[in-house]
């Protein structure tokens, strides 16, 4: 936190928070990688060229995302948010947002299981959110973001029953998602035709359900400011062209 004169508190992002999270997503996609490729080891014999192409095509989604959340973290790092007596002010290189707080009204911060504070919610007028997440000295933050908005309500505290800062808690999850995606290899290989079609029915529905809240929620926008409102566009309508697929390919089954 840097006290600016005339301008009020600004706060910096956490480059320890940073690094966290990347050290996360790596033993994601490491996990994640190894345990399909076990768990589905007998299909991979079986089906030996396509099945070694699948798991590379994996290991390189992971790689490319890997890329492009070292790049946003990057950008991530110069973000600085400003509290003065009126607004708000989301700032990096790029863009800059800023929110009166007289539009807050609801205020709903996220702590931990250790009890530091995850995220920040603002409700705003219209039924906007804003999401502040990653900054450092965060409770200093929401002391002043309280004050400045005295007319906000609801929310309040909600408290994560799961500890994801710990270290082993991502590679138990990559675990789960390499068993899921071995399964869905296994029902793709053994289900019968009727079977498949339930299958990319319910695939369908939730993909489409899941592009409509996207587009409707924008969530990548409102943790990063609103030149990435085109990230959220871009990533609604694939997952609905994704569902769109698997309607279609329930239909021709």
């Amino acid at each position: 936190m840097d006290f600016v004169a005339q301008s009020g508190l600004r706060f910096v992002i956490s480059s320890a928070e940073i690094e966290r999270r990347k050290a996360a997503f790596d033993r994601l996609a490491v996990s994640t990688t190894l345990a399909a490729t076990v768990f589905a080891a007998d299909s991979i014999v079986a089906y030996f060229p396509p099945s070694i192409l699948g798991v590379l095509a994996l290991a390189l989604v992971f790689l490319v995302s890997r890329a492009a959340l070292a790049s946003s973290f990057d950008r991530f790092t110069r973000t600085t948010w400003t509290i003065s007596d009126t607004s708000l002010t989301r700032a990096d290189e790029r863009s800059r947002d800023e929110y009166p707080l007289e539009r807050v009204r609801r205020v709903r911060t996220m702590r931990t299981a250790a009890g530091g504070i995850r995220e920040i919610r603002l409700g705003l007028d219209g039924g906007r959110s804003v999401y502040v997440n990653g900054i450092e000295d965060f409770e200093t933050f929401r002391e002043a973001l309280l004050s400045g908005s005295p007319q906000a309500g609801g929310g309040g505290e909600l408290h994560e029953a799961v500890d994801f800062d710990h270290p082993l808690f991502y590679i138990v999850l990559g675990i789960v998602f390499g068993l899921s995606l071995a399964l869905v290899v296994r029902v793709a290989r053994f289900a019968s035709g009727l079977d498949a079609r339930y299958v990319y029915a319910a695939l369908a529905v939730y993909l489409l359900a899941m592009g409509a809240y996207w587009l409707r929620a924008k969530p990548v926008s409102g943790r990063y400011g609103e030149r990435s409102a085109v990230s959220d566009y871009v990533i609604g309508f694939c997952v609905i062209c994704l569902g769109a697929g698997a309607a279609l390919a329930a239909l021709l089954q």
